[in-house]
């Protein structure tokens, strides 16, 4: 809290970053040509002894400006935070070079089926708050401003780049499955932003200020089974090598802004608030990248791919009294989008020769929410009273499920396969915004 007397400025700042990153690998190849030959049980992520994601950040800033000023005044105030999580996990790992890979025991990837915690999460909050009493023109300036980004890489066996030859005969599983039991905070990728913004003016004179708060959250999430990189791959898939993969992803966005004023003069006032929200979740059962590569399959593929993502905007202006005019404006806007995508075998770029069958459960979901709200109001207002409320709110939900993609090129595929594919795509947009401007005179 300042005290001061004549023309006067300050600014209180905070700022708050984390960064967390997860590696874990249960046989890696590294560069060069390998040859790798696994019998035994494999288990890369987390267990139920930690109820955390494998890779947690969490960042938190808090500023408050309390000032009284006798004369002119400018006073900022502006918190900001961001939180960075990436997990990366794979049974085994070729790297680069033309690798052989043969496999035949059990590979399990991800959080561990009974825990609470998903792999990568990554959360910020941003709290800014200014008081501000001046005996003169008043000039002030709040915002808080937060991003969190969380990005989850799993793989049951990843050949990389080159030439490599993969068989493989145990059963992978790669991901939790998102049932009706796990809660949305477990998704393999989750990332959640807030921001609240709160400012409290009362001057005995021209009064300006600007309010603003933004949260922005991106998470994504990748499960596949089997994958080789840029090369002319052969992947071999037989004698009950069930895949199954798994991907989820979570995003939340939430921004507020509170605007309020009291002024015997003059007053001139915006309260605004962003937050947009990107999910994005890929699952794949056997992809084998770009290039010509050949894939022969006869085990069962279950794959499951869900996205959710969630922003709320709230601005709020509310002018007590302006002894003079009052212009006064709350604008709210949110942006949310969710990307799920599932495919059972992924040929990728390059002619390629796939020959599949066994039995194929592919599914995609995608559950988006996106609202505003915006609201001004004056109490008396001896002058030009001039109000303006908006809100703006959009969704995006897309959800692709293929159960056998050649991709690009000019491909051969034979399939022998019972294929099921559904998907289910989700939007909700709720946008309002209310003006009430009082008494004036």
């Amino acid at each position: 809290m300042g005290l001061s007397v004549g023309a006067s400025g300050s600014a209180s700042l905070g700022d708050s970053s984390a960064t967390a990153r997860a590696n874990a690998t249960g046989i890696a190849g590294g560069a060069d040509d390998d040859r790798i030959t696994n019998t035994a049980i494999i288990t890369a992520g987390t267990t139920s002894d930690n109820p955390d994601a494998m890779a947690l950040a969490q960042a938190d800033s808090t500023t408050v400006d309390v000032g009284i000023a006798v004369g002119y005044s400018n006073r900022e105030a502006s918190a900001n935070a961001s939180a960075f999580a990436v997990a990366n996990a794979a049974g085994i790992s070729g790297g680069s070079g033309n690798d052989w890979i043969d496999n035949s025991g059990a590979i399990t990837v991800g959080p561990d089926p009974l825990g609470s915690g998903g792999m990568a999460a990554a959360s910020g909050s941003s709290d800014a708050v200014s008081v501000t009493l001046g005996l003169g023109q008043s000039l002030g300036k709040s915002s808080s401003n937060t991003s969190s980004t969380a990005v989850a890489n799993l793989a049951g066996i990843s050949g990389g780049t080159g030439n490599d030859d993969v068989y493989n005969s145990g059963v992978i599983t790669v991901g939790r499955d998102f049932s009706d039991s796990v809660e949305p905070e477990e998704a393999m990728a989750t990332a959640h932003a807030a921001s609240e913004t709160v400012s409290v003016t009362i001057a005995f004179g021209d009064s300006l200020s600007d309010a603003s708060s933004n949260a922005s959250s991106t998470a994504k999430s990748s499960s596949i089974g089997i994958e080789t990189g840029a090369g002319e791959d052969w992947i071999e898939n037989k004698n009950n090598g069930v895949i199954r993969a798994f991907s989820s992803s979570e995003a939340v966005g939430f921004a507020k802004t509170k605007s309020v004023s009291l002024t015997v003069r003059a007053s001139d006032g915006k309260a605004e608030s962003n937050a947009s929200s990107l999910s994005t979740s890929l699952a794949t059962g056997i992809d084998s990248g770009d290039d010509a590569d050949e894939i022969i399959t006869d085990s069962d593929v279950l794959v499951k791919s869900h996205a959710m993502s969630t922003t709320l905007s709230k601005a709020e202006n509310y002018n007590l009294l302006s002894l003079g005019s009052a212009y006064q404006s709350a604008d709210a806007n949110s942006s949310s989008t969710a990307e799920a995508i599932a495919r059972g075998i992924d040929g990728g770029t390059g002619g390629d020769i796939i020959t599949a069958a066994g039995n194929y459960h592919i599914s995609a979901d995608t559950l988006v929410e996106s609202t505003s709200r915006s609201s001004t109001a004056t109490g008396f207002a001896a002058g030009e009273n001039v109000q303006e409320s908006q809100s703006q709110a959009g969704t995006v939900s897309d959800a692709l499920a293929i159960g056998i993609d050649g991709g690009e090129g000019s491909d051969t595929i034979t399939s022998t396969a019972n294929l099921t594919v559904t998907t289910f795509s989700n939007a909700d947009t709720e946008a309002t915004s209310s003006s009430n401007t009082g008494f004036n005179i």
